[in-house]
């Protein structure tokens, strides 16, 4: 037998020499990652995914590999995994993207696509891995995987490794997009790769042998390793060799790496496959976790370290083996595993994990308290994955664990089955109050009443019934401060309105507003800061939306404050966006300044997953109103459409969409985004949103230049506002409402009073001429040298102006119309962010677009 010295081990040699000794296969790898999809497809044992990293570790490309595994089948698990491996890249980015939530929809994966983009810039070459990919069956992780394959930009591979083929060549032809498939034939090790590798590990190589070992192995990458490491351990019996390989691959794994361990490497090996994640931190936890990995890597090729991710991998040829082989271990040795893995998950944030291994253990209460400390809102896929959990406990489970009950109704509530929570809780606080109260009843009962509320609000847009209130005061009765369980002081999620009302026959607003005065109080006592600032949001919200703005400025101002206090994030950013919307009507730019730094402060200092996103939504909207569309997100800019997801910023994400299509005129692209959204959800579900959508409807149709249709569209929105009284969505739309309005009065015929159509025709005027001034600050702060270029056409209409030529004059001296005048006038204002013809011209000459 070969002595091999130094600290290189057998398993870095034959590793070493399959790399130094496949130039053949690197060549193709390289050629492959030149394009924008490679599809290596390959049965087990070939070396694909060996063969890539390899590749990948001596490049100069920047790679981000994403290992899957069966568990990865929950889309929570798989998003964490997905995000997790970008954190190595960058951290940030990492936390970005995980607080967008899965993308279950075109539109979502839009955004966090170009989110990636947006932070990494391709200024390099990325290459982004999947590795085996057919271990996926969930129907809308696939998805994902399509979407990426369809997704290209410059600089960039998506690389998908898997079994079989998952991802059509054939679709990506169809969509245009160059693609390369690596198949098995491609990776298999031909005659004189296998003589350059034995001799690479110093083994005499006949012909005859490396005929002998081709036609054994077939060329497969894990037979030949495998004949190499048995020719060193039984150097000068080759036909023995020979012999072995013709068996089983099961004996074969025994011969070459099970048998001649000591006891307590089998007893450790056979533990791995429990073990979800190998990190070498995990690993650590393990009593000689990092040493026995090490000297288990000596003896097998089918353990490798990931430098990327810093984390072990096994094949799935071993981890099968190894499974038969769990009869070894007790039931005792397999649950200290589970305690060190939960452990480590929970200290390293994957939730998912922990909660798989606790629920292994049986450890139900372990779990109610983790899911305690989640936010209020469960993701939505975890909890899919609690309630099977949930519902598959021992049965004397909820009463046993009493805090279980309201764990069973977030996640019901996560899920939308409201109707089905208000049951459960009402049949739960039947019993409790049943009993004796005790201390542990009088905290179960305050968790009821508040999950009772919750559900009641929830589901108030529909019913109509506003006495919600009435659940967070009986929760406050039998809260005890002094007594009370430790509360986790949670960061509030509000729907796409703080006034979460519907549209009925009669207005609803007062009703809710007297509700949220009574509930939100209590809410504030029992949960320790939580909704903190959401009445005087809420008040805000209503009186922005009657165009009270400066009482709404006031009542949005403290909103910010107070939740500021309590770490209720939602609440903060939305106040920000409400004072946005008002200082922006209000023509403060300095104000407006002010605000925008204090939501981007706020993604600093808070750690709530959607942080990011709120920002991105926030800030965009106000960029895109003042004409500055590269400040914006690039998903927001994007064409695609939304779809139906869960989501806890669904809605908000299509007021940015929103915004975008009107700031770049696509009106025809807005009015088929308008018609896609559903009634059901989102922005559509509520009054305000009714009436905003539809007031935008009407300006799109009236911008499209159908008149009819447009009033009739005007007057639905009018009806929708209860006769007007909700004037800002109208007012918002500036110079587009300021002509419908001016039409609407001219026709006559709408049934819309003048003297409001008169009002708002004034005032929507006024706004667009201080966003227009907002507009000349910003360009002045920060493109001194002018903004928007002008056009040949526009500079010359421009000089004429300032030459002091009347319209009439300047139409018949370029041989247009009055009206397309004044159509190009108004784009110069906008351009040059100016009010009027007299403040256009003082605005060129200080930039020197113009002569005196």
């Amino acid at each position: 037998m070969v002595k091999i010295s130094g600290n290189q081990d057998l398993y870095a040699i034959s590793q070493k020499a399959i790399k130094s000794k496949r130039p053949r296969v690197n060549q193709l790898l390289e050629k492959a990652f030149e394009k924008p999809v490679t599809l290596i497809v390959a049965g087990p044992g070939c070396g694909k995914t060996y063969a890539t990293y390899t590749y990948l570790q001596d490049s100069d490309v920047q790679a981000i590999w994403i290992g899957l595994s069966e568990t990865d089948n929950i889309t929570s698990r798989f998003w964490e995994t997905l995000c997790n491996s970008f954190s190595h890249l960058n951290k940030e980015l990492s936390e970005r993207i995980f607080g967008y939530g899965f993308p279950g929809n075109e539109e979502l994966f839009r955004r966090f696509a170009e989110s990636i983009w947006d932070v990494l810039k391709p200024r390099c070459k990325y290459v982004f891995v999947f590795d085996d990919i057919h271990l996926i069956s969930d129907r809308s992780i696939k998805a994902f995987f399509i979407r990426c394959a369809t997704y290209t930009v410059e600089n960039l591979t998506s690389v998908f490794i898997s079994r079989e083929e998952v991802i059509s060549p054939f679709l990506l032809d169809k969509y245009h997009i160059e693609n390369v498939v690596i198949d098995e034939s491609d990776l298999r090790f031909t005659k004189n790769e296998i003589i350059d590798y034995l001799s690479d590990l110093q083994v005499k190589t006949t012909m005859v042998l490396a005929d002998e070992l081709m036609t054994v192995t077939e060329g497969l990458a894990y037979l030949v390793n495998m004949a190499g490491k048995l020719l060193l351990k039984n150097h000068g019996e080759p036909q023995f060799v020979i012999n072995a390989l013709k068996t089983n691959i099961t004996r074969l794994i025994s011969l070459q790496f099970f048998d001649d361990l000591p006891d307590n490497l089998k007893k450790f090996a056979i533990k791995l496959p429990l073990i979800g994640h190998l990190s070498v931190s995990l690993l650590a936890e393990l009593e000689d976790g990092i040493e026995n990995m090490k000297e288990l890597m000596r003896h097998s090729s089918l353990i490798y370290y990931d430098s990327y991710m810093c984390v072990y991998h096994l094949h799935h040829l071993l981890i099968d083996f190894l499974l038969e082989k769990q009869e070894h271990i007790s039931e005792k040795e397999k649950a200290e595993v589970y305690e060190k893995g939960a452990a480590w998950c929970l200290d390293n944030g994957f939730d998912l994990e922990a909660i798989s291994y606790l629920d292994k253990l049986g450890k139900y209460e372990d779990i109610i308290d983790l899911v305690l400390d989640m936010r209020l809102d469960i993701d939505y896929y975890i909890a899919n994955y609690l309630i099977n959990i949930i519902e598959q406990m021992p049965s004397d489970a909820f009463e046993r664990y009493s805090n279980l009950k309201v764990i069973y109704a977030r996640v019901l509530l996560s899920l939308g089955r409201i109707t089905e929570t208000i049951a459960i809780m009402q049949k739960y606080i039947a019993e409790e109050e049943a009993k004796p109260l005790t201390r542990e009843s009088r905290n179960l009962l305050v968790g009821l009443y508040n999950n009772l509320g919750f559900a009641n609000i929830a589901i108030s847009a529909e019913t109509r019934d506003y006495t919600f209130g009435k659940y967070f005061k009986k929760a406050a009765e039998y809260f005890d401060s002094e007594n009370a369980e430790q509360i986790v002081t949670y960061s509030a999620v509000i729907l796409p309105y703080a006034c979460a009302i519907g549209y009925h026959a009669e207005d609803d607003s007062d009703l809710y507003i007297e509700a949220i005065e009574t509930g939100a109080p209590n809410i504030y006592y029992t949960m320790r800061g939580f909704l903190a600032g959401a009445l005087d949001l809420t008040k805000a919200e209503i009186l922005l939306y009657k165009g009270e703005v400066a009482a709404a400025e006031k009542f949005a101002v403290t909103a910010a404050h107070k939740a500021k206090e309590h770490g209720q994030s939602d609440i903060e950013f939305r106040a920000y966006f409400f004072l946005i919307r008002v200082n922006l009507g209000l023509g403060k730019y300095v104000k407006l300044k002010e605000v925008l730094y204090q939501m981007e402060e706020l993604t600093k200092r808070s750690t709530a997953a959607n942080r990011f996103v709120l920002y991105e939504i926030f800030s965009s909207w106000f960029y895109l109103a003042i004409g500055q569309s590269e400040g914006a997100a690039s998903w927001v800019k994007s064409d695609y459409l939304t779809g139906e997801a869960p989501s806890y910023v669904t809605g908000l994400e299509d007021l940015a969409k929103i915004k975008y299509y009107l700031n770049e005129k696509k009106y025809s692209v807005l009015q088929g985004f308008l018609s896609g959204l559903s009634p059901r959800t989102g922005l559509r579900r509520y009054m305000l949103g009714l009436v905003g959508l539809t007031a935008i409807e009407a300006a799109c149709l009236s911008e499209m230049k159908e008149r009819d249709e447009a009033l009739a569209k005007l007057k639905e929105a009018y009806d929708y506002a209860y006769e007007g009284k909700y004037v800002f969505p109208f007012i918002e739309l500036g110079n587009t409402m300021r002509t419908l309005a001016g039409n609407a009065i001219k026709s006559g015929k709408t049934g819309i009073p003048d003297e409001w159509l008169e009002m708002v025709r004034s005032r929507a005027n006024t706004y667009a001429k201080r966003v227009a001034h907002v507009r000349s600050q910003y360009n002045e702060e920060n493109n001194p040298e002018g903004g928007a270029a002008l056009t040949t056409k526009e500079h010359a209409i421009l000089q004429d102006l300032a030459q002091g030529l009347s319209r009439t004059e300047i139409a018949a001296g370029h041989g247009i119309s009055v009206n397309t005048v004044k159509v190009v006038l108004q784009i110069i204002y906008d351009k040059l962010g100016a009010e009027h013809s007299i403040d256009a011209v003082k605005i060129a000459l200080s930039r020197g677009l113009i002569q005196p």
